[in-house]
């Protein structure tokens, strides 16, 4: 099935087909359930995973979840997965190597992230969507992460992956921040993207960028955003198919 591009203003609709650059990737790795950690906000309306309240005085069980997604990446260890509850999480953590702020800073291998639904589960940062250095997620050098079931909003870049490889971003609503929705770039090389809703960022849906290579992407849709829907900017070696790009500012897919 191949990619579907819908122009924006003044352009003529273009059906794609299967963009294949330089081969296929593999897929990505998923990372082992050592541990679960629980975080929850403090309200239980909603809730699939949690039925207590989230306090970071808690022991992240089912029972006593966490409330901030920085406490429970401080506990957890390469392979164990973090269960995100229904709420709004908007707390800041500080990368302060590059003096750079995000709700979490994933600095662990091999860690799944995963909410109950991209429409109850919202990582949502305080602050000016606007500025740069302003994310939702934000890891980098890491490998084997799985992202699942959330959405990201109001920030820089929603989810950003530096030089992260065969990690996978699936079922996740990267919308409506200041720059770019996903952004994976600096040898950030065979991961998957799968079935993510990117809509209305200032810029890009999905950028993939600076020599991150074997990336497959698939069943995106990326609409609405005010420059490209997709757009792969010295990259190479991955593959584009069956994304949907919609009424975006310059160009579907470059």
């Amino acid at each position: 099935i191949g990619d579907t591009i819908y122009a924006g203003a003044g352009q003529m609709d273009v059906a794609d087909t299967t963009r294949v650059f330089q081969g296929l990737a593999p897929a990505a790795t998923s990372a082992s359930t050592a541990k679960t950690w629980y975080v929850n906000d403090t309200a239980t309306a909603s809730d699939s995973w949690t039925i207590g309240l989230g306090s970071d005085t808690n022991p992240g069980t089912r029972n006593a979840p966490l409330r901030t997604l920085r406490a429970a990446m401080d506990s957890a260890l390469a392979g164990d997965t973090i269960l995100v509850d229904a709420g709004i999480f908007s707390e800041v953590d500080t990368v302060v190597a590059f003096s750079e702020t995000c709700v979490i800073h994933i600095d662990t291998n091999n860690i799944t992230l995963l909410g109950v639904d991209s429409n109850v589960t919202v990582i949502d940062p305080v602050g000016d969507s606007g500025v740069t250095g302003w994310y939702g997620i934000y890891a980098d050098t890491q490998s084997g992460l799985s992202i699942r079931n959330l959405a990201v909003r109001g920030a820089y870049d929603g989810i950003k992956f530096v030089n992260v490889d065969t990690s996978a971003i699936s079922g996740d609503s990267a919308s409506a921040n200041g720059n770019i929705g996903i952004h994976i770039l600096n040898r950030s090389d065979t991961n998957t993207l799968t079935n993510n809703l990117c809509l209305q960022n200032a810029a890009s849906g999905i950028k993939i960028a600076t020599t991150s290579n074997g990336n497959t992407l698939t069943g995106n849709t990326a609409n609405a955003n005010g420059q490209y829907g997709i757009w792969t900017d010295f990259a190479s070696g991955g593959v584009l198919s069956g994304n949907v790009t919609r009424s975006n500012g310059y160009s579907g897919i470059l």
